[in-house]
């Protein structure tokens, strides 16, 4: 495709017409133009960075495809609900799946009077994680002419079946808000864009209604097939426009309990709520935030909602406040002075580089083609495009040293500003886990999207023994080491016993000839040595017994410190290849 574009290029600017009809000034002086725009055009195409269309969010207005409507993909025992009013009629016209807006009298309608105490839900399970852009919500109106709707509701979800608590969907634009405004008649459905997009498998509705009263839902969802397969991704949280650039901690009020998958790392760690955040932090992450060390964990946000910035979108936010509308979470960014003030608070040994680190994790094991970034390159913002990109691959998450790493380094653009897109060959990786390391190239890195293609998952039957995670033999190798010092501790443990069994069972009178033995005693003055009866040299206090137990503990000492010695070896195997592939 390069190959072809230079072609075009030069064919255009005459590169190959006849030097017959021209004249030798009019060739060089063609000759050198096009040599000219041949080095303006050629760092652009060996980077493979290209433009993208000028239109907003391309990949969102593609998905609009209907989810729930599908009763071969959603099968009645699909939806559950707390309660569920009885028909008459035997139709189930009340029930949990009457909730998706088929038939004009059907509806999920529960028991009890709905409140403000968000204790009534109607739950969906699509199956496989979707990305939902909009909702229409409706009510019904009854057989005896009256009207059941929700003004309000609220939106719960989940990703993964093994998730302890549901989520909190909060809408960013036009208000920051977790209460969505519903339908306020039972004929007119409410037209609900969820901004951003909800990336889930399972939701569940809230019905909210002040004061308390009968409710109907009819619902539908709009939204298409999260091909990703992402669960959740691991940054710093993004930075503030001015110095020091960290977000502060005060503005995420709420703390939140330790998740029960994460263990903290001391005392002083805490979670707060993200996502709300200022300009060019992650205002969409559903995730938590990490304190300290402002770590964004077990979340999705505006790396991955679709929403692509247009290509001639500039951050005049370094320079002005932005813009209070939607397209304040199209970037999120950080400023290379936060790892310099953090290497300069570290020890002056450890080596700290200006790299932003992230961590992918996906449902399942899959077979990486090719990665997409969505960056901003302002030059004169000092905002350019990474220097470099490392990607890493895992199956477990646990060593990222089983593959070989791929990287690629770009050439600085002092000539174009906008969003460009970066391509990255992946080489069919296969992996759970992938990490990435982008290295600043100026003040400022600004990104708008992260896109992997990886169109199927791997069966772990299938995944080649090759590639399967260092972690899986240092397992095997730390259980094995284990089981032989058990053993040896055992074999041990039953020769001390043997011992003493046998000098208890002893004749006592041959018990206290030993202890009353006279021996030869020859002094030496330096070190208290004596001579036993057999010429042998023994302490002065010592005697068969002690001797023993002496052997035994040096056996144990070496036998631990030859484990410690195996385990820092298998430790440090992955930090020396991981330092290796970082210093190539």
């Amino acid at each position: 495709m390069d190959t072809e574009l230079v072609a075009k290029v030069c064919e255009s600017l005459g590169v190959f017409r006849s030097r017959t009809t021209l004249g030798m000034p009019w060739i060089l002086t063609s000759a050198i133009a096009n040599l000219l725009v041949l080095l303006h055009i050629l760092p652009a195409v060996w980077a493979h960075v290209e433009r993208i269309p000028d239109y907003h969010s391309h990949d969102q207005e593609q998905c609009i495809q209907s989810l729930l409507s599908n009763r071969y993909r959603m099968p009645p025992t699909a939806f559950n609900a707390t309660s569920e009013q009885i028909d008459s009629t035997g139709a189930r016209r009340y029930s949990a799946d009457s909730v998706r807006a088929e038939h004009a009298d059907f509806a999920w309608c529960p028991v009890k009077r709905v409140g403000t105490e968000l204790n009534e839900f109607v739950q969906a399970d699509m199956g496989e994680l979707n990305v939902i852009t909009k909702i229409v919500i409706s009510g019904l109106l009854t057989e005896g002419g009256g009207s059941r709707f929700t003004p309000h509701f609220y939106i719960r979800y989940k990703r993964e079946p093994d998730e302890q608590t549901w989520r909190i969907y909060r809408q960013l634009y036009p208000t920051q808000t977790s209460q969505l405004v519903g339908s306020n008649s039972p004929l007119v459905p409410k037209f609900v864009v969820l901004d951003p997009p909800l990336i889930a498998r399972w939701i569940r509705i809230y019905p909210y209604r002040d004061p308390p009263g009968f409710v109907c839902v009819r619902l539908e969802a709009y939204g298409c097939r999260f091909t990703d397969d992402l669960v959740e991704y691991q940054i710093p949280e993004g930075c503030v426009i001015h110095p020091p650039y960290q977000a502060p901690s005060t503005s995420h009020s709420q703390m939140l309990k330790p998740p029960k998958s994460t263990k903290p790392i001391d005392n002083r760690t805490r979670y707060y709520q993200a996502g709300g955040g200022p300009a060019f932090s992650d205002v969409c992450y559903d995730g938590y935030r990490v304190e300290p060390g402002s770590l964004l964990d077990g979340g999705l946000g505006c790396l991955t909602d679709l929403g692509i910035a247009p290509q001639n979108t500039l951050p005049r936010g370094l320079i002005t406040e932005p813009a209070p509308d939607s397209s304040r979470h199209w970037l999120v960014g950080w400023h290379r002075d936060r790892w310099r003030t953090k290497a300069r608070t570290e020890s002056a040994s450890e080596e700290s580089e200006d790299v932003v680190d992230m961590l992918f994790r996906f449902a399942t094991v899959r077979n990486f083609k090719r990665l997409k970034l969505y960056v901003s390159n302002n030059y004169q913002e000092k905002i350019r495009l990474p220097r470099r990109i490392e990607v890493r691959f895992s199956i477990r998450g646990l060593l990222f040293s089983g593959q070989p790493v791929i990287s690629q380094d770009y050439l600085l653009d002092n000539r174009t500003n906008g969003v460009m897109n970066i391509e990255l060959s992946l080489d069919n990786r296969i992996g759970r886990f992938v990490q990435l390391k982008v290295f600043f190239a100026d003040d400022w890195l600004l990104l708008s999207e992260v896109k992997f293609y990886s169109p199927f998952s791997v069966e772990s039957a299938k995944i080649p023994s090759g590639l399967a995670d260092l972690s899986d033999r240092h397992l095997l190798i730390v259980i094995v080491l284990a089981l032989v010092i058990a053993l040896f501790l055992i074999v041990i443990g039953l020769t001390v016993m043997r011992i003493l069994w046998k000098r208890a069972r002893g004749p006592p009178g041959k018990r206290v000839r030993q202890q009353h033995s006279s021996t030869e005693r020859r002094l030496d003055g330096r070190n208290g040595i004596t001579s036993g009866p057999n010429g042998s040299l023994v302490t002065g206090n010592w005697n068969l017994l002690d001797f023993d137990q002496f052997r035994i503990h040096m056996a144990v000492h070496l036998m631990v410190a030859l484990g410690t010695i195996e385990l820092g070896g298998l430790i440090g195997e992955n930090r020396i290849v991981d330092v290796r592939a970082h210093k190539r």
